[in-house]
């Protein structure tokens, strides 16, 4: 797995998450603050009160909503974990931290 840099997100904010690869993968996605939400038509499943995402079926990529959580909240962690088939695992983690700018 890997460490990358900070990101910054404004509190109560939805982005877009897009997952993807170059060869196809299943995929996970867990967040320590804050809510993931099912984008239409993408499949996958939510579970842990919102806070993982699973998407399986051998693909190269998937869409998940993270509805960041409300101002005052500090710090989260977003952990992507995807598995080649019959291949590695491989692990990224975000620290997002709370401000003002962009992800």
């Amino acid at each position: 797995g890997s460490r990358l840099k900070s990101l910054v997100y404004a509190g109560g904010e939805e982005h877009t998450l897009l997952l993807s690869t170059a060869r196809t993968s299943d995929y996970l996605v867990h967040v320590s603050a804050g809510e993931l939400v099912r984008v239409p038509g993408e499949g996958g499943g939510l579970g842990c009160d919102g806070v993982l995402a699973a998407f399986g079926g051998r693909r190269t990529n998937a869409t998940v909503r993270w509805r960041a959580p409300a101002s005052g909240s500090g710090r989260a962690v977003l952990t992507v974990a995807h598995a080649a088939y019959y291949g590695p695992v491989s692990i990224r983690v975000l620290d997002i931290v709370e401000g003002n700018a962009e992800l």
